[in-house]
């Protein structure tokens, strides 16, 4: 036998429960919000060209060995050091 504070509590069935769903009236006559109630498309595109640009940025691999970046800059004949750099 089961102690009775390890047992569920059940709740007794209550007649009132509310309203059925099909008693819900239903609503027809809504208005949906036109594209001026959030940003301008103009704008929203340029966010998502600005996320876009950021995304290509973080997938190019760039290399951070010094040595390496070195012979790059040599390859593309840039200058290794800019002047006034140590």
């Amino acid at each position: 036998m089961m102690h009775p504070s390890r047992q569920a509590y059940v709740e007794e069935m209550d007649d009132d429960r509310g309203i059925a769903l099909e008693d819900v009236p239903l609503d027809h006559d809504y208005e949906i919000p036109s594209a001026s109630a959030g940003i301008a498309p103009e704008k929203a595109s340029a966010v998502m060209a600005q996320f876009e640009r950021k995304r290509l940025a973080a997938s190019i691999a760039v290399p951070t060995d010094d040595g390496r970046v070195r012979a790059k800059l040599r390859e593309l004949g840039e200058p290794v050091t800019l002047f006034g750099e140590g």
